[in-house]
Protein backbone atom coordinates (compact mmCIF):
# COMPACT_ATOMS: atom_id res chain seq x y z
CA UNK A 1 0.00 0.00 0.00
CA UNK A 2 1.50 3.38 -0.98
CA UNK A 3 2.24 5.75 1.88
CA UNK A 4 -0.48 8.37 2.32
CA UNK A 5 0.52 11.83 3.48
CA UNK A 6 -1.09 12.70 6.82
CA UNK A 7 -3.91 15.21 6.65
CA UNK A 8 -4.35 18.14 9.02
CA UNK A 9 -6.22 16.05 11.60
CA UNK A 10 -3.95 12.98 11.46
CA UNK A 11 -0.51 12.26 12.89
CA UNK A 12 2.34 9.84 12.32
CA UNK A 13 2.95 7.19 14.96
CA UNK A 14 6.26 7.15 16.79
CA UNK A 15 8.41 4.13 15.89
CA UNK A 16 10.73 2.35 18.33
CA UNK A 17 13.49 0.38 16.55
CA UNK A 18 15.33 -2.53 18.14
CA UNK A 19 18.97 -2.95 17.06
CA UNK A 20 20.27 -6.50 17.66
CA UNK A 21 18.76 -8.91 15.16
CA UNK A 22 16.78 -6.09 13.57
CA UNK A 23 19.29 -3.55 12.23
CA UNK A 24 22.57 -5.40 12.95
CA UNK A 25 23.73 -8.84 14.00
CA UNK A 26 26.83 -10.90 14.70
CA UNK A 27 28.74 -11.60 11.49
CA UNK A 28 30.89 -14.34 13.02
CA UNK A 29 31.77 -15.13 16.64
CA UNK A 30 29.06 -13.56 18.81
CA UNK A 31 29.74 -10.40 20.80
CA UNK A 32 28.09 -11.89 23.88
CA UNK A 33 29.69 -15.18 24.90
CA UNK A 34 30.98 -16.74 28.12
CA UNK A 35 34.49 -17.13 26.65
CA UNK A 36 35.08 -13.38 26.92
CA UNK A 37 35.95 -11.16 29.86
CA UNK A 38 32.59 -9.93 31.22
CA UNK A 39 30.95 -12.21 28.64
CA UNK A 40 31.37 -9.44 26.07
CA UNK A 41 33.97 -9.32 23.27
CA UNK A 42 34.39 -5.57 23.73
CA UNK A 43 35.82 -6.13 27.19
CA UNK A 44 38.63 -8.14 25.63
CA UNK A 45 39.61 -4.82 24.04
CA UNK A 46 39.46 -3.06 27.40
CA UNK A 47 41.55 -5.86 28.90
CA UNK A 48 44.15 -5.56 26.15
CA UNK A 49 44.51 -1.84 26.88
CA UNK A 50 44.90 -2.47 30.61
CA UNK A 51 47.59 -5.07 29.90
CA UNK A 52 49.42 -2.49 27.76
CA UNK A 53 49.32 -0.16 30.77
CA UNK A 54 51.15 -2.84 32.78
CA UNK A 55 48.31 -4.68 34.52
CA UNK A 56 48.28 -8.49 34.71
CA UNK A 57 45.51 -9.92 32.51
CA UNK A 58 43.79 -11.78 35.33
CA UNK A 59 43.93 -8.66 37.49
CA UNK A 60 42.53 -6.56 34.65
CA UNK A 61 39.59 -8.94 34.30
CA UNK A 62 38.95 -8.82 38.04
CA UNK A 63 39.06 -5.02 38.13
CA UNK A 64 36.64 -4.75 35.22
CA UNK A 65 34.20 -7.15 36.91
CA UNK A 66 34.43 -5.27 40.19
CA UNK A 67 33.69 -1.93 38.58
CA UNK A 68 30.78 -3.36 36.57
CA UNK A 69 29.20 -4.65 39.78
CA UNK A 70 29.78 -1.30 41.47
CA UNK A 71 28.42 0.77 38.57
CA UNK A 72 25.67 -1.73 37.59
CA UNK A 73 24.01 0.39 34.86
CA UNK A 74 27.22 1.28 33.07
CA UNK A 75 28.20 2.52 29.66
CA UNK A 76 31.50 1.94 27.89
CA UNK A 77 32.82 5.43 28.55
CA UNK A 78 32.51 4.78 32.28
CA UNK A 79 35.33 2.23 31.95
CA UNK A 80 37.39 4.55 29.77
CA UNK A 81 37.28 7.23 32.47
CA UNK A 82 37.63 4.85 35.44
CA UNK A 83 40.77 3.18 34.09
CA UNK A 84 42.18 6.21 32.26
CA UNK A 85 42.30 4.40 28.93
CA UNK A 86 43.93 6.20 26.00
CA UNK A 87 41.66 8.21 23.74
CA UNK A 88 40.99 8.15 20.85
CA UNK A 89 42.81 4.80 20.67
CA UNK A 90 40.24 2.84 22.67
CA UNK A 91 37.35 4.22 20.60
CA UNK A 92 39.14 3.48 17.34
CA UNK A 93 39.61 -0.12 18.48
CA UNK A 94 35.93 -0.42 19.47
CA UNK A 95 34.87 1.05 16.12
CA UNK A 96 37.17 -1.34 14.27
CA UNK A 97 35.65 -4.32 16.09
CA UNK A 98 32.15 -3.30 15.06
CA UNK A 99 33.05 -2.71 11.43
CA UNK A 100 34.85 -6.06 11.31
CA UNK A 101 32.38 -8.23 13.23
CA UNK A 102 28.88 -6.83 12.58
CA UNK A 103 26.46 -7.85 9.87
CA UNK A 104 24.30 -4.94 8.74
CA UNK A 105 20.74 -5.73 7.63
CA UNK A 106 20.17 -3.71 4.48
CA UNK A 107 16.38 -4.01 4.79
CA UNK A 108 16.51 -2.51 8.28
CA UNK A 109 18.68 0.40 7.20
CA UNK A 110 16.43 1.00 4.19
CA UNK A 111 13.32 1.04 6.41
CA UNK A 112 14.86 3.54 8.83
CA UNK A 113 15.79 5.88 5.99
CA UNK A 114 12.40 5.54 4.31
CA UNK A 115 10.42 6.26 7.47
CA UNK A 116 12.74 9.15 8.35
CA UNK A 117 12.24 10.68 4.90
CA UNK A 118 8.47 10.27 5.31
CA UNK A 119 8.59 12.21 8.56
CA UNK A 120 7.95 9.44 11.10
CA UNK A 121 9.46 10.24 14.52
CA UNK A 122 11.97 7.44 15.15
CA UNK A 123 13.60 6.17 18.35
CA UNK A 124 15.94 3.34 19.39
CA UNK A 125 14.97 0.81 22.08
CA UNK A 126 17.79 -1.57 22.97
CA UNK A 127 19.39 -3.79 25.61
CA UNK A 128 22.73 -2.15 24.74
CA UNK A 129 24.06 0.85 26.67
CA UNK A 130 23.87 4.16 24.81
CA UNK A 131 27.39 4.06 23.34
CA UNK A 132 26.89 0.41 22.42
CA UNK A 133 23.86 1.53 20.42
CA UNK A 134 25.80 4.32 18.74
CA UNK A 135 28.74 2.07 17.85
CA UNK A 136 26.32 -0.26 16.06
CA UNK A 137 24.41 2.57 14.40
CA UNK A 138 27.70 4.05 13.20
CA UNK A 139 28.69 0.73 11.64
CA UNK A 140 25.29 0.69 9.90
CA UNK A 141 25.73 4.22 8.56
CA UNK A 142 22.93 5.53 10.78
CA UNK A 143 24.89 7.59 13.29
CA UNK A 144 28.17 8.39 14.99
CA UNK A 145 29.37 8.27 18.59
CA UNK A 146 28.02 11.81 18.90
CA UNK A 147 24.46 10.79 18.01
CA UNK A 148 22.10 10.03 15.12
CA UNK A 149 20.06 12.36 12.95
CA UNK A 150 17.62 9.52 12.30
CA UNK A 151 16.65 8.82 15.92
CA UNK A 152 15.45 11.53 18.28
CA UNK A 153 15.81 9.31 21.38
CA UNK A 154 17.82 6.26 22.42
CA UNK A 155 16.15 4.19 25.14
CA UNK A 156 18.91 1.91 26.40
CA UNK A 157 20.04 -0.27 29.29
CA UNK A 158 21.96 2.35 31.27
CA UNK A 159 19.34 5.09 30.88
CA UNK A 160 16.28 2.87 31.49
CA UNK A 161 18.12 0.90 34.20
CA UNK A 162 17.38 -2.56 32.89
CA UNK A 163 16.56 -4.73 29.92
CA UNK A 164 13.63 -4.97 27.50
CA UNK A 165 12.52 -8.25 29.10
CA UNK A 166 11.33 -6.24 32.12
CA UNK A 167 7.98 -4.45 32.11
CA UNK A 168 9.57 -1.73 34.24
CA UNK A 169 11.96 -0.92 31.37
CA UNK A 170 9.03 -0.06 29.10
CA UNK A 171 7.20 1.82 31.85
CA UNK A 172 10.26 4.00 32.37
CA UNK A 173 10.40 4.75 28.65
CA UNK A 174 6.83 6.03 28.68
CA UNK A 175 7.34 7.97 31.91
CA UNK A 176 10.59 9.64 30.80
CA UNK A 177 9.60 10.42 27.21
CA UNK A 178 5.95 11.35 27.40
CA UNK A 179 5.25 9.02 24.47
CA UNK A 180 1.69 7.75 24.12
CA UNK A 181 1.87 3.95 23.93
CA UNK A 182 -1.28 3.90 21.80
CA UNK A 183 0.48 6.05 19.20
CA UNK A 184 3.78 4.14 19.23
CA UNK A 185 4.79 1.15 17.06
CA UNK A 186 7.69 -1.22 17.76
CA UNK A 187 9.90 -2.74 15.07
CA UNK A 188 11.96 -5.67 16.31
CA UNK A 189 12.67 -9.38 16.04
CA UNK A 190 12.00 -10.83 19.49
CA UNK A 191 8.46 -12.04 20.20
CA UNK A 192 8.76 -11.69 23.98
CA UNK A 193 10.73 -8.45 24.27
CA UNK A 194 9.35 -6.58 21.26
CA UNK A 195 5.72 -7.70 21.50
CA UNK A 196 4.54 -9.64 24.54
CA UNK A 197 6.04 -7.37 27.21
CA UNK A 198 5.21 -3.94 25.69
CA UNK A 199 1.76 -5.14 24.61
CA UNK A 200 0.86 -5.16 28.30
CA UNK A 201 1.15 -1.37 28.20
CA UNK A 202 -1.12 -1.03 25.16
CA UNK A 203 1.50 -0.12 22.57
CA UNK A 204 -0.12 0.43 19.20
CA UNK A 205 1.54 -2.61 17.69
CA UNK A 206 4.65 -4.56 16.79
CA UNK A 207 6.22 -5.51 13.49
CA UNK A 208 8.54 -8.49 13.99
CA UNK A 209 11.02 -9.53 11.31
CA UNK A 210 11.16 -13.34 11.24
CA UNK A 211 14.52 -13.91 9.53
CA UNK A 212 14.77 -17.56 10.57
CA UNK A 213 11.17 -18.58 9.85
CA UNK A 214 10.67 -19.68 13.46
CA UNK A 215 7.32 -18.14 14.27
CA UNK A 216 3.84 -19.34 13.43
CA UNK A 217 1.73 -16.67 11.69
CA UNK A 218 -1.01 -17.34 14.25
CA UNK A 219 0.89 -16.13 17.33
CA UNK A 220 -1.20 -13.42 18.94
CA UNK A 221 -1.83 -10.48 16.65
CA UNK A 222 1.79 -9.49 16.11
CA UNK A 223 2.62 -8.72 12.48
CA UNK A 224 5.43 -10.95 11.20
CA UNK A 225 7.35 -9.99 8.07
CA UNK A 226 10.06 -11.86 6.19
CA UNK A 227 11.84 -8.61 5.41
CA UNK A 228 11.60 -5.15 6.94
CA UNK A 229 10.97 -3.83 3.43
CA UNK A 230 7.42 -5.17 3.94
CA UNK A 231 6.71 -2.94 6.95
CA UNK A 232 3.91 -0.55 5.96
CA UNK A 233 3.00 2.20 8.41
CA UNK A 234 0.16 4.63 7.98
CA UNK A 235 -0.78 7.91 9.68
CA UNK A 236 -3.16 7.78 12.63
CA UNK A 237 -6.54 9.16 11.59
CA UNK A 238 -8.54 10.19 14.68
CA UNK A 239 -11.79 10.23 12.75
CA UNK A 240 -11.44 6.51 12.03
CA UNK A 241 -11.98 3.76 14.63
CA UNK A 242 -8.80 3.04 16.59
CA UNK A 243 -6.86 0.13 15.15
CA UNK A 244 -3.81 -1.59 16.57
CA UNK A 245 -1.36 -3.89 14.87
CA UNK A 246 -0.95 -6.10 17.93
CA UNK A 247 -3.33 -6.55 20.80
CA UNK A 248 -2.94 -7.47 24.45
CA UNK A 249 -1.03 -10.59 25.45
Amino acid sequence: MPFSTPGPSSKLPHVLFDIDGTLTDDAGPPQIDSRYVMGNALFEIFTDHLVKKGMDRAEASRKLHEYAEEKLFWDYDDFVVKFNLPEPGIWNDLRHWHHQHLHIYADGVALVRRLYDQGFPLHIVSNNPRLGCLLKLEAAGLGTLEGSRYFSSIFCSNHQCGQKSSLGFWKRILSASGLDAGETVIVGNNLHEDYEIPAQLNFRGSYLVDRGGIYSPGIGRAVFVNTLLDVDLEPIHPEKPSKTLAGHC
